[in-house]
């Protein structure tokens, strides 16, 4: 079973009832992901946008998207970002564990757009190109969820 398909309406309806540019930018990161040419995005739009999303859709269904995200993520990705969300949410996240860092990934979006700059940002503890790319297939399986629903 495909956990994204099995995600409740509200994800659904944060996606679907997006502005038409922010829908692009979701299929814009989606593409990137899988292609992995992640030139010409925009990290910090990214930022924002994944935040936005952190903010508007139920802990559990975003705490999904999240868990696939790091489930299809190279371990030294999910390594790295394990590191920045141990020292952000002041807990120890295990990366063989997708479940637990999409629980500790989604209580640091929920305190706000300032912790994911401190890990993801520019000069932030994970600004390097391998963290902007697992942030960016983050952004992409909530892209990919948009599409497979449209």
């Amino acid at each position: 079973m495909n956990p994204l398909g099995a995600l409740g309406g509200l994800a659904q309806q944060f996606l679907g009832g997006l502005q038409p540019q922010l829908q692009q930018a979701f299929q814009q990161y989606a593409q990137a992901a899988d292609s992995g040419n992640l030139d010409g995005v925009d990290h910090q739009q990214v930022l924002g946008h994944v935040q936005q999303f952190a903010q508007q859709v139920p802990q559990q269904e975003a705490q999904q998207v999240y868990q696939q995200a790091f489930a299809q993520m190279p371990l030294d990705q999910r390594q790295q970002v394990a590191q920045g969300l141990s020292q952000q949410s002041q807990q120890n996240v295990n990366p063989q564990d997708p479940a637990s860092m999409g629980q500790a990934f989604h209580q640091v979006a929920m305190q706000g757009e300032a912790p994911l700059q401190q890990i993801f940002g520019p000069g932030g503890a994970l600004s390097s190109p391998l963290a902007k790319a697992a942030l960016i297939g983050i952004a992409g399986i909530i892209g990919k969820q948009f599409l497979q629903n449209q």
